[in-house]
């Protein structure tokens, strides 16, 4: 981009940075860290998007028109054992589709 107001200030040696001037960017940092910001960041796959990481932190509510599974558990039809009438609390889940 020519204009250098929008031009990303105090990139190490060896950083990419992609940015428009709305603020949105795509900085390449040191330390194979890679930040995007930006208000919507949306993807679009056909069969799947995974991801291999040992950890995914959020910080916002997560919004799903499907199940999820937690350790092949379904969180829509999974069962409890234990279950009693009254305000007593059931046992955890047994298991249900997935």
């Amino acid at each position: 981009m020519a204009d250098r107001r929008y031009r990303l200030k105090g990139l190490e040696s060896g950083e990419v940075a992609i940015y428009t001037d709305e603020g949105d960017k795509i900085h390449l940092k040191r330390g194979k860290v890679i930040d995007i910001e930006t208000d919507t960041l949306n993807i679009k796959a056909a069969v799947a998007v995974n991801f291999d990481t040992p950890q995914i932190t959020q910080t916002g509510k997560i919004v799903s028109k499907g199940d999820q599974l937690a350790a092949g558990i379904s969180q829509i039809s999974h069962l409890h054992g234990g279950v009693q009438a009254g305000n007593g609390q059931s046992g955890p889940p047994t298991g249900g589709a997935g």
